[in-house]
């Protein structure tokens, strides 16, 4: 089992207000969305692949709206930043192309599968010495 780096309250909270600073709206939604990539059922990980985590992360904080504004760019940059953390960066041919795919994910229109294997199709590894 690789040791990810995860990303705390706090990092999360640092992300939103490097973003848009805007007050959480929720706590409680906001320790769900951040803990959602650690859940385990009967000591089996739910999400073990780094883009199970980076999903599970980037559908809770989308969907859980826990900031009163600006939960999609929120989720986007913590997920970035939680890739970047573990030698990983999303590479995609556009902002726009980023910007609909956390709207349908937002809304609901995809599942955790889904969303896991595109982030998967986008992801690429950091030269080595740069994390």
């Amino acid at each position: 089992m690789t040791p990810w780096v995860r990303l705390t309250r706090d990092d999360v909270v640092r992300i939103h207000n490097a973003v848009l600073p805007a007050p959480v709206r929720d706590d409680g939604l906001l320790a769900s969305a951040v803990d959602k990539p650690w859940t385990s059922y009967m000591g089996v990980e739910l999400y073990p692949r780094l883009a199970d985590k980076a999903a599970a992360l980037l559908v809770g904080l989308s969907r859980n709206h826990p900031f009163v504004d600006g939960n999609k760019r929120t989720a986007i940059g913590a997920v970035s930043v939680f890739l970047l953390a573990n030698g990983y960066r999303l590479v995609f041919d556009n902002d726009e192309e980023v910007a609909n795919f956390v709207e349908i994910t937002a809304q609901g229109f995809v599942h955790h599968e889904f969303v896991s294997a595109w982030i998967t199709a986008h992801l690429e590894a950091l030269p080595t010495g740069t994390t």
